[in-house]
């Protein structure tokens, strides 16, 4: 970002989209299997899946997730072999079309989740690959939103919803935070990470 301020009235999140089951027809989907065409490792067809999962908010942007996806098939296309590692789990999930509105191909959020925790488990490069998501996931956000400004936003989001409380009568307290305090969370944090990559880098 280039820090540029926008004047917008609405914004809009959407969670899914309209699937076309002429990608069905293309691909000849019988069955995904996590995101492969009927258990083909050379065959993959991934779509953002739709609705969310709240038991796990694996992240806020779609970024990451299409790096995952990008070498979760890459690799499978490298190393087919691999891919009767990951059947013989029976854990991947499946998924057919409903016949009536939903492509087999389009799959939901839990589907999509669970693909990529068992399909990581079983594939160590796979699973060494998580942490650089994760480095990833933190850059970026000290990048777009440092500390000073993620604070800021968060106390005048605080405040606006006090000072409608303080109008009906009501007393809301004070934003407990301030940079330093998120500073010194953050802090701890990073020291946590770097332990536990040492620990990882050392096995």
């Amino acid at each position: 970002g280039n820090g540029r301020k926008l004047e917008v009235s609405a914004i809009l999140k959407l969670l899914g989209f309209v699937g076309n089951f002429d990608n069905d027809r293309l691909m000849k989907v019988k069955e995904m299997v996590g995101f492969w065409v009927n258990e083909d490792p050379k065959r993959y067809l991934v779509a953002e899946p739709v609705s969310v999962m709240a038991a796990n908010f694996g992240g806020t942007s779609f970024a990451p997730g299409a790096i995952a996806w990008a070498e979760q098939g890459m690799h499978f296309l490298h190393h087919p072999q691999d891919f009767a590692k990951v059947l013989e789990t029976g854990l991947v999930p499946r998924h057919k079309t409903n016949g009536e509105d939903i492509p087999g191909y389009v799959v939901d959020a839990r589907h999509g989740t669970q693909t990529m925790i068992f399909v990581s488990a079983v594939i160590p490069w796979l699973s060494d690959r998580n942490m650089v998501y994760g480095f990833i996931k933190n850059t970026r956000m000290q990048t777009l939103h440092p500390i000073d400004k993620f604070i800021q936003y968060c106390k005048e989001d605080w405040d606006y919803y006090c000072d409608k409380l303080r109008k009906e009568g009501l007393s809301g307290p004070e934003f407990p935070y301030t940079p330093e305090t998120a500073g010194k969370y953050f802090a701890e944090y990073e020291a946590e990470h770097q332990a536990a990559s040492a620990k990882h880098s050392s096995r």
